[in-house]
């Protein structure tokens, strides 16, 4: 896991995350993945990802 957020529970609202990263010099792919931590815990409502950027440092 290269960045863990914030739980992102309870908003009715959008809320902003924000992280950094760091990879290897030859990475060509980067995979997101949205997992619940711990696994098995209940899911209710939706996760909308808007405006997602990758920039180089």
């Amino acid at each position: 896991m290269y960045l863990e957020s914030d739980e992102l529970k309870n908003a009715g609202f959008w809320k902003p995350v924000t992280g950094e990263f760091t990879t290897g010099p030859e990475t060509k792919l980067l995979v997101l993945r949205v997992a619940r931590v711990p696994t098995g815990s209940p899911i209710r409502g939706k996760l909308w990802i808007d405006d997602f950027h990758l920039s180089q440092k």
